[in-house]
Parts: C-alpha cells; sequence; structure tokens
C-alpha cells in the first residue's frame, strides 16, 4: 500500500483532482487498490467547505492539520479545535478516515474522537495508541 498526499486542499473541485490523479487504482474507488489519498484540510477556507470535500467521490483519507491551522486562525487554539473538530464530524458523516498529527498525551482522546489515521514522532504514542484501541501495546 501507498499513499499520496494533497495538502491544502480547500474545495471539492481541489479533491476531485487529487483522486482523478491517482488513477482509477486507489482505495476505496477500488477495493483491492494498492494506493490512497490523503487530503489535508489547513486552512480556513478548507473548513468553510470541509463537507464538500470528505464527500467527494473517491477520498480515502483526510487529515486535519493542526500545525497550519493554528496559523490560519492566528493562534487561537479554541478556533484551531473547533476546526478540527468539524473535520473530524465530515469525516464521521461521509464514512471516511480520518487522521490527525497526535503525541502519547492525546493519542486516546483523539481515537475516542473518531480519528484513525496518525502521524507520530514518538513511538510511545504507537504503544499508548494500540492500547486506547483496545489492542496490545
Amino acid at each position: 500500500m501507498a499513499g499520496v498526499v494533497f495538502p491544502h486542499v480547500e474545495s471539492a473541485e481541489d479533491a476531485t483532482a487529487a483522486v482523478s490523479a491517482m488513477g482509477g487504482d486507489s482505495w476505496p474507488g477500488d477495493a483491492e487498490g494498492a494506493l490512497v489519498n490523503m487530503l489535508i484540510v489547513e486552512d480556513r477556507a478548507a473548513v468553510e467547505r470541509v463537507d464538500e470535500i470528505v464527500a467527494t467521490p473517491g477520498v480515502s483519507v483526510v487529515f486535519a492539520g493542526p500545525g497550519d491551522l493554528r496559523r490560519a486562525y492566528d493562534g487561537d487554539m479554541a478556533a484551531v479545535e473547533d476546526a478540527i473538530q468539524a473535520v473530524a464530524a465530515a469525516c464521521e458523516d461521509h464514512d471516511v478516515p480520518c487522521g490527525i498529527t497526535a503525541g502519547p498525551d492525546d493519542i486516546a482522546d483523539r481515537i475516542a474522537q473518531g480519528f484513525r489515521v496518525f502521524i507520530v514522532s514518538d513511538p510511545a504514542a504507537v504503544t499508548a495508541g494500540r492500547l486506547a484501541a483496545g489492542r496490545e501495546g
């Protein structure tokens, strides 16, 4: 399995272009597909259109990009978290796996919130995540 990351996706048109760039071999369009596309929502325009982005046929995974969202919302962490939760809700509504960065201290909360794909830099986050998901550490 291989993936291609598409940063700064801001609309359904961007999402359609990303899916099309993958050809017909990507999951979930091809259940046996060996490729996944990962679209990152990381600015205000994308958050405003997150439902249409996630609803685009053929989208594999949508990530909430907290670092760039922090910049987009001028460091307002409450607004950043609201944006992250909007991405998670859209993913849940459309049955699309949702991703985010996580560390050992917050991965259990993110799993409980419905996130299923993680970027981690600390191996302890993997152990904590496995335990939070009910798997052996």
